[in-house]
């Protein structure tokens, strides 16, 4: 096993891109070269324990979906990365990405199950997050105190 800090000096070169090209899956070539047609997609740690097969094509809609819906935040910065290369042709990539939230720093971690393609790439076989980015978003935002206004005569409200 082998970890790396954020200057990620020492990191395999193919490892390195993949993770870099992660954050761009919302650009078609990208996706292809990263996914399969099919990617197994963990639940988050603090969901209830589930995998489920996905269609590359809606995994990549989900994704993009999620960077759209947490477009104020920074872009996500790489920290950490562990890797253990479980022989020659496969490894386990954890990742751990620093975003700043609305109340402070947030801390992204995923892990990554990896083959190394024919060329010099990887290809995602697994995502499994273990951090749910839109929840701790929302848990730092801050709470608006709303007034609701007294209903009209005959305004219904359920």
């Amino acid at each position: 096993m082998s970890s790396h800090d954020d200057s990620l000096a020492g990191l395999d070169p193919a490892v390195r891109q993949f993770l870099q090209d992660w954050t761009r899956l919302d650009d078609p070539a990208v996706a292809e070269r990263l996914l399969g047609p099919v990617i197994l997609v963990g639940g988050a740690a603090d969901a209830p324990p589930s995998t489920t097969a996905l269609p590359s094509e809606r995994f990549v809609a989900a994704v993009v979906g999620r960077q759209r819906a947490m477009a104020d935040l920074s872009a996500p910065r790489l920290g950490r990365v562990d890797v253990v290369e479980l022989g020659a042709a496969r490894l386990v990539v954890t990742a751990h990405w620093h975003v700043a939230g609305p109340g402070g720093p947030l801390e992204l971690v995923g892990d990554f199950l990896l083959e190394r393609t024919a060329g010099p790439g990887l290809r995602a076989l697994a995502y499994l997050p273990r951090t749910d980015v839109t929840t701790m978003v929302a848990a730092q935002a801050p709470v608006d105190d709303v007034v609701e206004e007294e209903p009209e005569v005959g305004d219904v409200r359920s």
